[in-house]
């Protein structure tokens, strides 16, 4: 028997509260946290009162709340409707996990759902996640990604058709995901170089491997590529292949 799709953001509440993988509930579009169940709480090392209100992307460390800022923002815009990446959490023991984030509409706004599943300490399916699953028909697809699967950090990959940019986000270096916020912000290279105390030839050489990880020739195509303002149809082939 099918279960009912959740209506309302209690009624999604209600079902997250009662699972035991870390559940945190996203309030769309200004992503920020409008809940997190018990074991998200404890994984993050934070309380409600710490977490209510916040920018989802604050509960990760560094480069990971850059992706995350960025991702979030296109699952806003409706510019995606999913993601998936290994995370850095913002807690006491420095945690990683995988995130599994993904957009939902029901009838008093549009939410998106972030499921972990802690690096170290995975917890089984629950009966619970299979009931959201059914009543939102997401696959969450809970088993953590396999490094190939997932691409891996700094992997050095080319992006594919099929692939999602901000998967090939996840793999650049973290010198490198710095310098791709920093576009996204509007700033120039001489204004990026002196902000990361390099020099602004180093900023054009990391440009250029940016460039052919997401197989664009310039700025203003990698900017429209990650602001979802071009369809995959227009995309440009990767260079050299």
């Amino acid at each position: 028997m099918r279960t009912a799709r959740p209506a309302t953001m209690a009624d999604v509440l209600e079902l997250v509260s009662r699972s035991q993988r870390p559940f945190v509930v996203i309030r769309l579009p200004e992503a920020t946290v409008a809940a997190a169940n018990a074991v998200a709480l404890e994984l993050f090392g934070q309380t409600a009162t710490t977490v209510i209100g916040r920018h989802a992307s604050s509960l990760y460390r560094g480069a990971d709340e850059v992706y995350a800022n960025i991702a979030l923002s296109a699952l806003a815009a409706g510019a995606i409707t999913s993601f998936t990446a290994r995370r850095r959490l913002v807690s006491r023991a420095g945690a990683e996990a995988w995130t599994h984030v993904r957009r939902l509409e029901v009838a008093d706004g549009v939410i998106a759902l972030g499921m972990m599943v802690p690096v170290e300490d995975p917890r089984p399916r629950d009966a619970v996640e299979d009931e959201l699953a059914r009543s939102t028909d997401i696959d969450w697809g809970s088993p953590v990604p396999s490094p190939s699967a997932a691409g891996g950090r700094g992997s050095g990959s080319t992006w594919q058709p099929t692939e999602s940019p901000f998967e090939v986000l996840d793999r650049l270096p973290t010198r490198q995901r710095e310098i791709v916020a920093a576009l996204l912000q509007g700033q120039r290279t001489k204004a990026i170089a002196a902000s990361l105390y390099v020099s602004s030839s180093t900023v054009r050489s990391h440009l250029s491997a940016i460039f052919k990880a997401f197989g664009v020739r310039s700025q203003t195509e990698l900017l429209a590529l990650l602001r979802s303002e071009k369809s995959s149809s227009d995309r440009t082939a990767p260079p050299n292949r």
